[in-house]
């Protein structure tokens, strides 16, 4: 192993997402370290994870720090929305000045995170079932994988490929980030606005015709939303909402449950970017979106 190979990835985050990356590619005997902000000292980060897709259980102890104290191999940025301006603190541009820096945050805003850091930043967007409590990780299966915005021409290209190869994740390259945060946004939105409404009976709106109309209805006026030159598969998302594990809770739910806005704030300003959501009543959404930050603003001032 050269001595480049050696060199830590660092995922930067507290995030699902983070936690998933980290075990993929520890599994993959790749020198990891997660900067999740939660302890000022190095240690270990003890991390039951369950590959539901393989049926296999392992016990990790992901390596964390406060830091980055050596080169990067790659940084990905693995973040929630309230919590990305705190997270750049942890990132060190002279440890990262020759490998690729990923980012999979919920940001409408792709270029922002590069301006601040004065750094490209590549996006990437991840589809799939987690669930988390506290130590432990439950990884369901991914309808689409993770897009990465780069193509064959990118100078990071191939060693992103061979890294990201190892989380044995489905893979799709394509240098047109518009498109692939609309792919991203529009079936995570449906399923988090209709969790919002509905509760978390997304394996459901395949056997009840009332809440596949219901399901329907917000998918329709999401797409409506969208600018006119991004094309996006209804059916093929549907279809991925129905894959949906029986027992998954998005992730919307428990930030309502611990009066955490700033991810719906994320979904409505995403829209609100929109000119056409402005005009139009858009029933559906406008009302679970108004009504849940209304219990949130109610539960804070209680």
């Amino acid at each position: 192993m050269t001595e480049e190979n050696t060199l830590p990835i660092y995922i930067i985050g507290n995030t699902p997402t983070a936690y998933l990356l980290a075990a993929k590619l520890m599994l993959a005997e790749e020198n990891v370290y997660l900067i999740n902000g939660q302890d000022p000292k190095d240690k270990v980060y003890n991390l039951s994870f369950h590959d539901n897709t393989s049926s296999q259980k392992t016990s990790l102890q992901i390596h964390t720090c406060s830091f980055m104290h050596q080169p990067a191999r790659m940084v990905i940025f693995c973040l929630d929305p309230e919590r990305i301006n705190a997270g750049l603190s942890f990132f060190s541009a002279a440890k990262a000045q020759n490998c690729p820096i990923l980012s999979f945050c919920k940001t409408i805003d792709s270029l922002f995170m590069g301006k601040i850091l004065q750094k490209t930043i590549i996006s990437a967007y991840f589809n799939g079932w987690l669930q988390q409590e506290e130590n432990s990780l439950t990884f369901y299966g991914t309808p689409q994988g993770i897009q990465i915005s780069i193509d064959e021409d990118n100078f990071y290209f191939s060693l992103i490929q061979k890294i990201m190869a190892k989380t044995y994740l489905k893979i799709k390259f394509n240098p047109d980030d518009t498109q692939n945060f609309w792919n991203d946004f529009i079936p995570n939105t449906a399923n988090n606005l209709f969790a919002l409404e509905y509760g978390p009976r997304l394996r459901e709106i395949a056997k009840r015709q009332d809440l596949r109309l219901a399901y329907n209805g917000i998918l329709d006026e999401l797409i409506s939303i969208i600018p006119d030159n991004i094309d996006i598969d209804k059916e093929q998302v549907i279809n991925d909402t129905y894959l949906a594990p029986v027992n998954y809770i998005p992730s919307i739910l428990r930030s309502v449950q611990n009066d955490q806005s700033k991810y719906l704030l994320f979904l409505q300003d995403t829209l609100q970017k929109q000119q056409i959501y402005n005009t139009q009543p858009f029933p559906f959404i406008k009302k679970i979106i108004k009504q849940t930050l209304k219990k949130l603003l109610s539960s804070v001032e209680r």
